[in-house]
């Protein structure tokens, strides 16, 4: 049974002072007004059990947050998207190991744009994109199975 979607109010943000960051998306796959699922990653090389995560990274020269979230997103799981999709959640200061801005956005795509996933994508460096339906998405949840950061801002801003 495929669960009704009602699209947030779309937030703006303000990265003033911001030097140092690293973008994070969350992604629903959602067609015909139903929520069908999201995409997260885990990465097999770090040697953790399968611990997913929203994809993400850290900003390269000359990014914006929400660039470096697009270039992010198309190298870990080879979706492209262009900037207007890209909607701000919210930011978080993160003390370890280094100093930077944690900046979350969320994207909502068709399941035509889930077909490009892959992960032998350009800028992969490891990481494994993988769909998960919403009843998946909630056992993985219970199984402590998500990257606790990442589950709790998403909790925060009624994202779950």
């Amino acid at each position: 049974m495929q669960e009704e979607y009602i699209k947030p109010e779309k937030r703006f943000y303000n990265c003033d002072p911001c030097e140092d960051w690293s973008s994070l998306v969350f992604v629903r796959v959602v067609e015909h007004g139903s929520l069908l699922g999201y995409v997260f990653i885990y990465e097999p090389h770090r040697g953790d059990p399968r611990l997913y995560k929203l994809p993400g990274g850290s900003k390269e020269a000359n990014e914006s947050p929400v660039e470096t979230a697009q270039r992010e997103l198309k190298g870990e799981t080879g979706i492209s998207l262009p900037l207007s999709m890209f909607e701000f959640v919210d930011k978080e200061w993160r003390e370890k190991p280094s100093e930077h801005w944690r900046i979350y956005f969320q994207v909502d795509i068709t399941v035509t744009d889930r077909d490009w996933m892959r992960d032998d994508a350009s800028g992969n460096e490891g990481e494994v994109p993988e769909f998960f339906t919403p009843r998946r998405w909630r056992d993985l949840i219970a199984n402590g199975g998500f990257l606790e950061p990442h589950l709790r801002v998403l909790s925060a801003n009624e994202l779950l």
